[in-house]
């Protein structure tokens, strides 16, 4: 091997390798994330007209041609269509930060309050 070749080698091992400390080689070994957020966040489509997702392709082709129901429900048609009740007469930032929605009920994201869940009427 050249002198040329070897100074390539070893700017390779300089420019693609770096020095972890002890603590992140261990997390890193264990699979621990290395970043942890407490908080977390929903996004609220603030206008009537903003975009939608078509629904996969394989429900697509199972659905009748001339259905023009052909987008995913997004959290501003899950609230308007939410139930009639006392419990859900709240705004739709307070039933995202509320609620999750799972397979068509609502279910309360803190535990412990009455109705845990309930059904989405369309």
């Amino acid at each position: 091997m050249t002198s040329r070749e070897e100074m390539k080698k070893l700017t390779g091992t300089f420019f693609n390798h770096r020095q972890v400390s002890v603590q992140e080689a261990i997390y890193r070994a264990t699979k621990m994330p290395l970043t942890y957020s407490s908080r977390g966040f929903v996004f609220i489509p603030a206008h009537s007209n903003s975009c939608k997702f078509l629904k996969p392709h394989n429900i697509l082709k199972e659905m009748d041609p001339d259905d023009q129901n052909i987008y995913m429900s997004n959290l501003a048609d899950k609230y308007f269509h939410r139930p009639n009740d006392p419990e859900f007469d709240i705004c739709m930032a307070d039933l995202a930060s509320e609620y999750e929605i799972v397979s068509g009920s609502f279910h309360r994201k803190s535990p412990g309050h009455s109705g845990d869940h309930a059904q989405i009427h369309s």
